[in-house]
């Protein structure tokens, strides 16, 4: 189950029409310099700070089943989403241009990013759409930053149609072009059909070197049936992702980061994005989300 491999290449049944009263937190809200609507190409500007800014997204509801909303709410309607999409940009169908910027999601919804079961947003794309639907977190950082950065999700996955899709993304951690390094992911935590004789599993894709650019896979466990926790830290030049309160992989217990050290324009991601040629549809279902950052 620890075993891992080199790849080359990058690449609920409710029915309450309110959800829960949600408390949220930011503190120490620092600026923001990336207001661009592409991810490449771009002047980078960066800032430093001491103390990180907090977004806490929460709420209590257990769901057993996925349905549609149906009392007409989009996903800002909900106190609980807003300050994540008051400093995130939704990239869909592509990244570039930005489906909506931070701060404007008011009164916006679409076959991909909705409420559903008014209370838990969900992301959908399938490749008749384009590739990704994903919330992009605005604030930037560097990996090597003493103070711990981490992205923390409630979320739950429904299986694939079988056949139509054979990797997919659901967070990241990435990073702009920076110092004549191009743009990418240091981090894609993935959904594979089938790898390494681990069916309907979720993976960790890493970028081990800056250069030359190799990749690699890491198995972290067997996509979970009902909605799941996970935690991606990165701090001091070191990267854990934690699932269920627990390390799936020792691996992912401090990975040694310091060959990205350069790098200084690092963000989070979640949502979906395809991968090698699938199709989809592919659905993801958040119930928490949580920067910080």
């Amino acid at each position: 189950a620890n075993s891992s491999s080199t790849d080359t290449t990058s690449s609920p049944n409710t029915s309450s029409t309110t959800g829960p009263t949600q408390n949220y937190t930011v503190t120490n809200t620092s600026s923001l310099n990336d207001t661009a609507t592409t991810t490449t190409n771009e002047l980078v500007t960066t800032t430093t700070t001491t103390e990180p800014l907090r977004i806490t997204l929460a709420t209590t509801v257990e769901p057993n089943a996925t349905s549609t909303t149906t009392s007409g709410l989009v996903p800002f309607d909900l106190a609980k989403f807003q300050p994540a999409m008051n400093t995130s940009r939704l990239q869909y169908p592509e990244s570039s241009p930005a489906a909506v910027n931070a701060g404007q999601f008011a009164g916006y919804s679409s076959n991909g990013f909705q409420l559903v079961d008014d209370q838990y947003i969900q992301f959908q794309i399938s490749s008749s759409e384009g590739a990704r639907s994903e919330l992009r977190h605005d604030p930037q950082f560097a990996s090597s930053n003493a103070v711990e950065r981490s992205i923390q999700a409630r979320m739950k996955i429904p299986q694939p149609d079988d056949g139509l899709v054979s990797q997919f993304t659901f967070l990241q951690v990435h990073s702009k072009e920076f110092l004549g390094n191009p743009s990418g992911p240091l981090l894609r935590v993935v959904w594979i059909d089938s790898r390494n004789d681990k069916t309907d599993w979720l993976w960790a894709n890493i970028r081990k070197s800056l250069h030359p650019k190799l990749n690699e896979y890491v198995p972290l466990q067997a996509r979970p049936n009902d909605f799941f926790d996970i935690e991606v830290r990165v701090v001091n030049s070191t990267l854990s992702i934690l699932m269920d309160g627990r390390y799936p992989n020792p691996v992912y217990n401090a990975y040694n980061l310091s060959h990205w050290d350069p790098i200084q324009t690092n963000y989070f991601k979640a949502g979906v994005y395809l991968n090698y040629n699938s199709t989809g549809p592919v659905v993801t279902i958040f119930d928490e989300l949580t920067f910080t950052v």
